[in-house]
């Protein structure tokens, strides 16, 4: 339950309305993610990733850039390098 809490939380502090994802989905990667181990920051990074242009324009760096700092996610992963190049962030990972 407060898995599922705080990967709302996260999207809504990169500036994406948890709304805007389908209740489905959100669900589903929260599950998948949970179970390999991802943290809630992760979760909302590959949500924001996989959103319509439209909804990403909005995003917010500078809480990614802090996750990164604070080891919240892992910027060496694949995935996570995939989604951050989706998200045109890829200054991050240096």
């Amino acid at each position: 339950m407060f898995f599922g809490l705080r990967v709302s939380a996260s999207l809504a502090k990169i500036g994406i309305s948890p709304q805007v994802v389908n209740v489905d989905y959100r669900i589903a990667m929260k599950r998948a993610a949970k179970n390999a181990g991802n943290s809630p920051q992760d979760v909302a990074v590959f949500i924001a990733a996989q959103l319509p242009l439209m909804h990403r324009a909005a995003l917010q760096s500078a809480p990614i850039k802090a996750w990164i700092r604070d080891r919240k996610i892992d910027p060496k992963s694949e995935e996570m390098r995939d989604a951050l190049g989706t998200l045109a962030l890829c200054y991050l990972l240096q």
